[in-house]
């Protein structure tokens, strides 16, 4: 099965380079640079797994993961940001997110801990 992934960033840079590493992984990919424009591509596509910035305009990362939780979506959500303090991953697991990356990402460590976000989400399907 090829899993798609849902990156939303607000920085070009970081979306592509994601994009191009996970492509090379075998994943698709779909790219968004905000809550609102990953919001209108989960109405079109069926994603396995969003990679979540926080700090966003229009509308940020735990403002998305709320509505999304709140919506009864329940794949999982990495999200990674800069804001490394213990409140700022609090906000962040109290909203729903499953997992927490602080910026700079190593994309190797993002991989496994993808493949284990993935890999929780299909036994908690089979139950």
């Amino acid at each position: 099965m090829t899993y798609t992934v849902l990156v939303v960033d607000d920085d070009e840079a970081i979306r592509d380079g994601i994009d191009i590493y996970l492509q090379n992984e075998s994943y698709n990919v779909l790219k968004a640079a905000d809550g609102l424009e990953a919001l209108a591509l989960l109405e079109q596509h069926d994603v396995h797994l969003i990679i979540l910035d926080v700090m966003m305009p229009n509308m940020d990362g735990y403002e998305l993961t709320r509505q999304l939780r709140s919506a009864d979506y329940c794949m999982p959500i990495l999200m990674m940001t800069a804001k490394d303090r213990f409140e700022d991953m609090q906000t962040g697991f109290l909203a729903g997110t499953d997992d927490y990356m602080v910026k700079p990402i190593d994309l190797n460590e993002m991989l496994l801990r993808i493949g284990a976000l993935l890999r929780r989400a299909k036994i908690a399907n089979e139950h």
